[in-house]
């Protein structure tokens, strides 16, 4: 779906130094500002997780437009928990309003799973699409009269401890989370989610202590490693 929206000539080059840096509750990993963005693209590697931090500990990876301190927003990803693994979409709306869908996908810790969201150039379709290219399986859904939902301010590549259903769990212990060919659509091009715009978010727990952090970015390649529960 997302193919659709650009084509993959004119990909931005990457500064060498030039992005800015950012702390929250609950994200770590990068957003690309800016603004004008209709369609997120990365392949995510799905972690592994121990019950070092606990059993209701959890660690979600999702791509999405527009959720960086704003509404509204749209979001599509996966969560690993040490009882098990799940497939979703979101979507708020201005008042913060929408609803969030389970996705009958099979994924697997070690699986890539290629995680897509676009707007049609109007904004009234949205479309995700979730990609096992382990065991190639493939996911889709369109949502219509999505306009409510658009918010292309900033495209986010996030590593998370989730906020619902697990509020106030800590951070599942996971293996480093790697995204590639992660990239955002905006004006024809391909931006890569690591340029001269870029956020570097690092999640902060109690006394401000490092959770999870950027190890690694280049280009349209980056890397995420837990530090700490909470």
């Amino acid at each position: 779906m997302l193919l659709g929206v650009v084509s993959l000539a004119g990909m931005a080059v990457t500064p060498a130094h030039a992005v800015s840096y950012g702390y929250s509750g609950l994200w770590s990993g990068l957003l690309s500002n800016g603004g004008g963005y209709l369609g997120v693209t990365a392949d995510v590697t799905v972690p592994r997780v121990s019950t070092y931090c606990g059993t209701n500990s959890n660690v979600v990876a999702f791509i999405g437009l527009g959720g960086w301190n704003s509404l509204p927003f749209v979001q599509n990803g996966f969560t690993v928990t040490p009882k098990g693994l799940g497939v979703w979409s979101e979507v708020f709306d201005s008042s913060g309003r929408g609803p969030t869908t389970t996705v009958a996908l099979p994924i697997r810790p070690g699986d890539r799973i290629r995680l897509s969201l676009s707007f049609s150039s109007n904004r009234s379709v949205l479309w995700f699409r979730w990609e096992n290219l382990t065991l190639g399986r493939v996911a889709i859904q369109r949502l219509s009269n999505a306009a409510r939902y658009y918010n292309g301010s900033t495209a986010d590549y996030i590593v998370e401890r989730s906020w619902y259903p697990y509020r106030g769990s800590p951070l599942a212990r996971y293996s480093p989370v790697a995204f590639s060919n992660a990239k955002a659509a905006r004006a024809g091009r391909w931006v890569p989610a690591y340029n001269s715009g870029s956020t570097k978010i690092t999640l902060l727990g109690a006394g401000g202590r490092t959770l999870s952090r950027v190890a690694s970015a280049s280009g349209t390649s980056f890397s995420t490693a837990w530090s700490g529960c909470s």
